[in-house]
């Protein structure tokens, strides 16, 4: 899985395409469980320095990143500093499902959440029950909704 992008001036880059030229983009095969990303650059940027001063690679949802010519000018610096995209990751816990889990007591669901198996992949997740929201692998992490409260501040 990858991807490889060329290009020879700012005036072969596409806005709103990741297309090859500048940009490229590859999915994550559902499976997965480690992703390394490597940049390398042809002559050390010789030839693009003036449009194109480094190399970046970003793991990245689906549809949240539109290329633009201008971001081959922006530095390492700035990308590092201030650059927020969002990420969606899928996982799961363990390698037993939610009813071997149950079964050994190893389920790490926490009160008011349901363990479910997600089609196609190995190992559960938890989820908070419905009218509940928070983070269901944390003690009391589950917390009932109040539906009066927030229907008022809407």
């Amino acid at each position: 899985m990858g991807c490889m992008t060329y290009s020879f001036s700012v005036e072969d880059l596409v806005n709103d395409t990741c297309n090859g030229i500048g940009c490229c983009e590859t999915s994550i095969p559902e499976g997965v469980s480690n992703i390394t990303t490597e940049v390398f650059s042809y002559q050390n940027h010789t030839n693009v320095v003036k449009f194109n001063p480094c190399s970046s690679a970003a793991v990245v949802a689906n549809d949240a990143f539109v290329f633009s010519a201008a971001n081959m000018s922006t530095t390492a610096e700035e990308y590092s500093s201030g650059l927020r995209v969002p990420v969606v990751l899928n996982w799961t816990i363990g390698s037993k499902s939610c009813d071997a889990a149950k079964t050994d007591r190893t389920v790490l669901c926490n009160e008011n959440s349901n363990c479910t198996d997600p089609p196609g992949e190995v190992g559960y997740r938890c989820q908070c029950w419905t009218g509940y929201e928070g983070n269901p692998y944390i003690p009391r992490g589950c917390q009932e909704i109040d539906e009066c409260s927030a229907s008022r501040t809407q």
